[in-house]
């Protein structure tokens, strides 16, 4: 029995080290040809236990969290919940039996092992971490934890290559899909203070660098006892999803599948700085139990992608649901429709908040310009969302990979057609709220001019008064220094009258000395 286990633990040494060789061979590569570039944030990636942290420590690698659902071959139902990392190689079955592995946290560690036991394409895991070698960005407008690699944001990088798209007709190819999508989580802290709304991960708790801008939400007015909206974290995601499949096989063939989800965004000093935070707010999209139920159903857990993800599939296989890919998808696909929906509501909440007060207040300049920078803020905000959107939409339309749609299925063509639905649903809330924001975007502006020829003729009121003034009081050469500041203090400003009050008090003073 002890000589099986060693023979086992050999091949998958033997497997990890082969997958690891392989990255390196290819991330070698791009010392001459930048069509490996990418391949190198794999390689640093696989390295992320023994590279050197900024104080020469390793980095630490927090140990991945799976659940696994097995199948018999009744096609019976097996969840494990919780695998630890140590685990895992004892788990994975290599014969034809059907298993999904939901990885939480992906390690170095993980994507070795599952790499080269299932031969599995490398961009699966290049897709999921989403990230390019630090040496593309140059423009180093922040520290990055991870000193090797920094997460993809294009505008900042020197190689185009490391953040263009693949073409559409040749994604049909792949045995995978990847999603990047927004999951919004509320904070709250009993104090108000001003907190940084570029929320920097906490890499003690994740491997793979995610980012969240803060959603501070516009400020309204309370009642007896109210309080303002919670600060949201915008927090940026990513979901792959791979099945393991033969060349010439159909849907009902697939043997192993792998969904790669990232842990609960967990900023820098996050209790300290924003307060607690709360899990997902978004809408269930399994039925509430009915009043003439025996059997109370079971309450879906919020906690994590991960867990959420295993009692959704759970409950969709046990009311007899198919296993064909596009089934398992689609489970993933309503939490990212979910999330979205979410997200569009936090936005118009305070579209609705800021055109109320615009409604019902008489704001000043200073509160006009605060609006106007949040509403930039959140248009391209919005901009981005759609495009991912539009982008995941366009998936499930006419870009699925083609050994899970080969075969026809009704179920599968009904799930195909429900996530299609929900993304247009989608779709629908992010274009209402860009065309809501673009009008009140243009209602704040007519009224940034009205206010600004209110001030001009203020200030031209001003102008006769202080001629009249300076005439009989100041030199001319005073006069025109005064009407001629173009700062805060100059006339029409709001400094303008403490400008005269400072003046009156420094000619007291120096008539009393004369």
């Amino acid at each position: 029995m002890a000589t099986n286990v060693n023979a086992e633990q050999v091949a998958v040494g033997k497997a990890e080290d082969q997958y690891a060789n392989f990255i390196a061979s290819l991330a070698e590569k791009a010392k001459t040809s930048r069509i490996y570039q990418r391949y190198k944030v794999l390689d640093s990636f696989l390295h992320l236990d023994s590279y050197p942290g900024p104080n020469g420590v390793p980095i630490h690698v927090e140990d991945a969290k799976l659940s696994l659902i097995s199948f018999d071959k009744s096609g019976n139902l097996t969840l494990t919940p919780n695998i630890k990392e140590h685990e895992l190689a004892s788990k994975v079955d290599m014969d034809s039996s059907r298993q999904i592995f939901i990885v939480e946290n992906i390690t170095p560690k993980v994507i070795r092992l599952f790499g080269g036991l299932w031969d599995i394409d490398p961009q699966f895991f290049l897709d999921y971490i989403d990230a390019v070698p630090a040496g593309m960005d140059i423009t180093k407008e922040e520290t990055s934890p991870r000193p090797d690699l920094v997460t993809t944001a294009w505008y900042r990088h020197q190689a185009v290559d490391g953040y263009l798209p693949i073409l559409k007709s040749m994604s049909t190819r792949y045995d995978h899909v990847s999603f990047r999508f927004v999951g919004p989580r509320e904070y709250r802290r009993e104090d108000s203070c001003k907190v940084l709304e570029r929320m920097k991960p906490d890499m003690k708790k994740m491997n793979v660098e995610r980012i969240a801008g803060l959603h501070v939400p516009i400020t309204r007015k309370l009642g007896k006892g109210g309080r303002q909206f919670d600060n949201v974290a915008m927090a940026r995601h990513c979901a792959s999803i791979w099945f393991k499949q033969p060349d010439d096989s159909n849907h009902s063939e697939w043997t192993k599948a792998m969904i790669l989800v990232d842990p609960p965004f967990e900023p820098e000093n996050g209790e300290t700085m924003y307060g607690t935070r709360a899990d997902s707010a978004y809408r269930s999209f399994i039925c509430r139990p009915l009043p003439n139920e025996v059997k109370e159903r079971d309450q879906e857990p919020r906690s994590s992608y991960r867990a959420s993800l295993a009692h959704i599939l759970m409950h969709e296989f046990a009311q007899g649901g198919d296993f064909h890919p596009l089934i398992i998808t689609q489970a993933v696909a309503r939490i990212i429709a979910s999330e979205w929906i979410s997200t569009s509501a936090y936005i118009e909440r305070d579209l609705n908040t800021l055109e109320w007060r615009l409604e019902n207040d008489e704001p000043g300049m200073i509160i006009l310009e605060s609006s106007l920078k949040k509403l930039f803020i959140l248009r391209r905000r919005i901009r981005k969302y759609q495009g991912l959107v539009d982008e995941q939409l366009n998936l499930f339309r006419k870009h699925l990979p083609q050994a899970w749609i080969a075969t026809y299925a009704p179920a599968a063509e009904k799930a195909k057609a429900y996530m299609e639905g929900d993304f247009e649903q989608v779709r629908s809330t992010i274009l209402d709220n860009a065309a809501r924001l673009s009008e009140t975007l243009g209602l704040v502006t007519s009224m940034i001019q009205i206010r600004k020829g209110e001030q001009s003729a203020k200030q031209n009121d001003r102008l006769s008064f202080l001629t009249v003034i300076a005439t009989i009081v100041l030199p001319f050469n005073a006069l025109a220094a005064i009407l001629g500041m173009q700062t805060s203090w100059g006339p029409g400003n709001p400094d303008f009258g403490r400008f005269w009050f400072w003046m009156n008090h420094v000619a007291k003073m120096h008539a009393k000395s004369v």
